[in-house]
């Protein structure tokens, strides 16, 4: 018994013609094909859960185009036709994120014919690994990650006098480090300096368009707040 299953392992040795380097590229191709599979469905799972909201679902676009542009030379690329579907993949990817000038990091095209099959397209992969890692990381690049809390009091009459009650509004706001890089303040119409997240006002009332109310913006790079207050 023992013998057979040394003849029987033998054969099989001699049988998978194989060298191990090409064994490794197909298991590094599989598993980076599974791997990048399940990374363009985590970008769309991400894009839907954040509302799929505009820049978010271009990112997403893109990713579906660089992800079918791959697959489309990984499945019909060999020697004869891998330098004419290289040019035509680079020349087809989105302009997004410099996408064809990283694309040279990972294939040299004027080196094509040094590289056997498996090589091109785990280089391919990896390629699309690191693109898909890209875009993935501009999901949401435009929000706003509030990191300071503060309280403030608002005085329901700024003149008010000791006689009377006070009245106003204890509130908690929220202000991010990030705030003098996406928002600009407005007072009035005009746009105020920035300071820790806030706008500073500093103006002489004889200077405003109406004596007892302005209006007041915060403009973010993709919509804005309005409102009008009192200033008695």
């Amino acid at each position: 018994m023992k013998y057979i299953l040394i003849t029987i392992l033998f054969t099989a040795i001699l049988s998978c013609t194989q060298e191990p380097q090409e064994l490794e590229n197909e298991f590094s191709i599989n598993w980076l094909m599974e791997y990048n599979e399940a990374f363009l469905l985590r970008i769309e799972t991400t894009v839907e859960a954040k509302g799929n909201r505009g820049p978010d679902s271009v990112i997403l676009a893109k990713s579906k185009i660089l992800t079918e542009k791959c697959n489309v030379v990984l499945n019909s690329i060999y020697d004869q036709n891998k330098k004419e579907l290289i040019l035509s993949l680079k020349e087809g990817l989105p302009e997004y994120l410099e996408l064809k000038s990283s694309f040279d990091q990972f294939i040299d095209s004027t080196k094509l014919h040094q590289l056997k099959i498996q090589e091109i397209k785990k280089r391919i992969l990896l390629f699309e690994l690191q693109s898909l890692t890209n875009l993935n990381a501009r999901i949401g690049a435009k929000d706003i990650a509030f990191n300071k809390l503060d309280a403030f009091y608002i005085p329901e009459n700024y003149q008010n006098s000791q006689s009377k009650k006070i009245k106003g509004k204890v509130i908690l706001t929220a202000m991010s480090d990030q705030m003098d890089q996406i928002v600009d303040f407005y007072f009035d119409n005009q746009r105020l300096a920035e300071a820790d997240g806030v706008g500073i006002v500093d103006v002489n009332k004889n200077q405003l368009t109406n004596e007892d109310s302005v209006e007041i913006k915060i403009k973010f790079p993709t919509w804005e707040i309005k409102k009008m207050v009192l200033i008695k």
